[in-house]
C-alpha cells in the first residue's frame, strides 16, 4: 500500500498541473475502469518530473472526477519490470468518517461495491475488489484520494484484462471474446424478466432459478468475484431418458478467471447429470 500512499502525495504535490477534462465520479470511474486492462494509457498525459523513486514513473491524469483535485497515472516497476499501475485522484472527499461513508455508498451505487478491507489498525488505506482490479481509498490530514490499480501476471499480462491468455501458449490457448459491462447487466436483466425467474443470493453470486423458462439457473458474479463482471448460465434437462447438461457464460473482466469459473461450473453440472 505504499505506492498508493506515494501516488497521492505525488497527486497534492503537483499543483502545477494541467486541468485534466472534468466528470462526474461515476462517469469518470467508469472511464477509468474501462481503460485499466491498458493500464490507462488512453488516460496518460504527460510524465511529472520530479525527485520520485526510482521504481515509479508518474505521469499526469487526463480525466478529473468533478469534485476531486488533480490525478495522476503511476506505474511501480521492480528489477526494471513493472509490475503495478494505478490511476489516483485526490480531494474527492473530506477525510472525515461521514466523508468516507459518503464515497463508499457512491461507489456501491454505481459499481456494486460492498466490501472494503482496512490496511492498518488506523481504518486507511481502503481496499477493495473489482474482478481483479483493486480499488483504495487513501487519505490526507484533509481529503480522501480515489484510486484504480492494475497488477501484472507473471507473464506480464495484466491481471483483469478481458483479453489475458488469449494467445498461443504451451497448450491450447483460452479463447477470450468479452462483452462490455453494460451487456453483462443487459443479459442478466433479460434473464430475471423471464416467467418462473426466482431470485438468490450469497456473497460472490446474484442470480435466477427458473423452474418454468430455461436455463435453470443464471446468476452473475459480485465485484470481489476475480471473474467480475461475468455471467453464467447452468440448465440440466432430460429428454428420452437422457440427462443433458449446458453451461455456456459471457463476461467483461478477467478472461483466464472467467473460464476458471465456467469449467467449475461444468464440474457442478457434470456430477448432476450423474
Amino acid at each position: 500500500m505504499k505506492f498508493l500512499a506515494r501516488c497521492f502525495v505525488v497527486a497534492v504535490l503537483s499543483c502545477s498541473m494541467v486541468t485534466a477534462t472534468a466528470q462526474d465520479l461515476c462517469t469518470g470511474m467508469r472511464e477509468v475502469l474501462r481503460e485499466a486492462p491498458n493500464e490507462f494509457e488512453a488516460l496518460r498525459g504527460p510524465v511529472i518530473d520530479g525527485s520520485f523513486s526510482q521504481s515509479i514513473d508518474v505521469f499526469e491524469g487526463r480525466i478529473q472526477f468533478a469534485s476531486s483535485g488533480t490525478c495522476v497515472v503511476a506505474q511501480q516497476n521492480f528489477n526494471g519490470t513493472r509490475f503495478s499501475t494505478g490511476y489516483t485522484c485526490a480531494s474527492v472527499s473530506e477525510n472525515s468518517g461521514e466523508g468516507v461513508a459518503a464515497l463508499q455508498s457512491e461507489l456501491r451505487d454505481c459499481f456494486g461495491i460492498e466490501t472494503w478491507l482496512p490496511q492498518s489498525e488506523a481504518g486507511l488505506p481502503l481496499t477493495a475488489n473489482y474482478g481483479l482490479i483493486r480499488f483504495s481509498i487513501t487519505g490526507s490530514t484533509k481529503s480522501l484520494a480515489l484510486g484504480v490499480e492494475v497488477f501484472r501476471d507473471e507473464k506480464g499480462r495484466v491481471l483483469g484484462s478481458p483479453l489475458r491468455e488469449d494467445a498461443p501458449t504451451d497448450g491450447d490457448p483460452v479463447q477470450c471474446s468479452p462483452k462490455s459491462a453494460n451487456e453483462i447487466v443487459d443479459l442478466f436483466s433479460m434473464y430475471g424478466e423471464r416467467p418462473g425467474a426466482e431470485p438468490f443470493e450469497d456473497s460472490l453470486f446474484v442470480g435466477y432459478i427458473n423452474s418454468t423458462s430455461r436455463p435453470l439457473v443464471v446468476f452473475t458474479t459480485r465485484p470481489n468475484h476475480p471473474a467480475h463482471p461475468a455471467i453464467i448460465t447452468r440448465d440440466v434437462f432430460e429428454e428420452d431418458g437422457t440427462v443433458y447438461t449446458s453451461v455456456k457464460g459471457d463476461f467483461a473482466g478477467d478472461c483466464m478467471a472467467f473460464h476458471e469459473l465456467l469449467e467449475e461450473v461444468r464440474e457442478m453440472n457434470q456430477n448432476v447429470a450423474e
